[in-house]
């Protein structure tokens, strides 16, 4: 990672992000193929959220499935996301790619934005770039200024 992205500063944690974390702020997160292995998904992101600074973002890559499988337990459709995210207070709901798969028809990434702006700013621009990953191994702070003190 350091040679990719000599201007990163990232900080791993092994944790299991359906327990309560200890996170600094946090400009965005991702969460890829993780979330579909919790049952109560909503309090599980509802948690995550917490962390975001005004403007932050979330994004999520799923299953576009409301049935699973032994593999993928829970997986959340689009629609079904949308309805999770304002939940959670996560607005301007959004799919931002989409590709085939062989397992459950079709996997997508999506972003919502916590309400807000950071610093005065355009969410979009006052966010790093880099955001936190929150996987089914840990929570990576992928980038300079990922976080605010």
């Amino acid at each position: 990672m350091a040679e990719q992205f000599p201007v990163a500063a990232v900080r791993y944690i092994v944790a299991d992000f359906a327990r309560p974390l200890d996170l600094p702020p946090l400009d965005g997160f991702v969460i890829a193929n993780a979330l579909h292995f919790e049952r109560d998904q909503a309090a599980v992101l509802a948690r995550l959220v917490t962390h975001l600074v005004p403007g932050g973002r979330v994004i999520l890559v799923e299953y576009d499935a409301d049935h699973g499988n032994q593999w993928v337990p829970h997986p959340i459709s689009l629609a079904r996301w949308r309805g999770l995210a304002a939940a959670a207070g996560l607005v301007d709901v959004r799919e931002i790619g989409r590709r085939p798969s062989r397992f459950l028809g079709s996997i997508y990434a999506a972003a919502a934005d916590r309400p807000g702006t950071a610093d005065g700013l355009d969410p979009r621009s006052a966010n790093s770039g880099v955001p936190a990953v929150v996987d089914d191994v840990g929570v990576t702070d992928a980038g300079a200024g990922a976080t605010r003190s």
